[in-house]
């Protein structure tokens, strides 16, 4: 009988600690299945913005209203230029397009494999990104192409406008991801 006791006594310890190592990390379980479902085909195709700050103010990933082509960061507006449609390709390449003035344009590299612009929807590999998670900054990634077999990162360029370039710690390749949830 002392021998049941003891087992059962044993088990529900056993039990006990379990839950209390279960409590201890609960809230980083919730945070990391967030985390997850803002990056899995679950809601897809989803509205996005992404903002970045390395001029020292929040700027939004846009279209130039100039050429409607080339890429920009501009202050938050309401025009339609920073609102992306966030659609997945396969388990960790995406596509973001945009249809600002009616057709659907992509988020693209251009041919000159520096530029990014927004381009009519293709298979050449300059519309498909992925997300990387930075360490310790919510909501934000790196975003990447390898369109021509080299890893080539989303940035900012203070002259030009939105480039693709080898990984920095110059602040213009963190990406701050909104989810808008609305489907186009």
């Amino acid at each position: 009988m002392l021998e049941v006791i003891l087992i059962v006594l044993g088990s529900i310890t056993g039990f006990c600690i379990a839950i209390t190592g279960f409590m201890k990390i609960f809230p980083e379980f919730i945070k990391n299945i967030q985390e997850i479902c803002s990056c899995c085909c679950i809601h897809y195709p989803y509205k996005i913005r992404l903002s970045n700050n390395k001029t020292g103010e929040i700027r939004y990933l846009d279209i130039n209203i100039h050429d409607k082509k080339s890429v920009i960061v501009w202050s938050r507006d309401y025009k339609g230029g920073q609102d992306w449609l966030f659609e997945n390709v396969n388990s960790n390449q995406f596509r973001l397009s945009n249809s600002r003035w009616g057709e659907q344009l992509y988020l693209d590299r251009d041919k000159n494999k520096i530029d990014v612009i927004v381009s009519p929807k293709d298979d050449m590999g300059g519309q498909l990104w992925e997300f990387e998670k930075v360490q310790d900054l919510e909501n934000t990634y790196r975003i990447f192409n390898t369109r021509w077999g080299i890893k080539k990162y989303l940035d900012i360029n203070i002259d030009v406008g939105v480039r693709v370039s080898e990984q920095n710690l110059g602040g213009g390749q963190l990406w701050k991801k909104y989810n808008l949830y609305s489907k186009q």
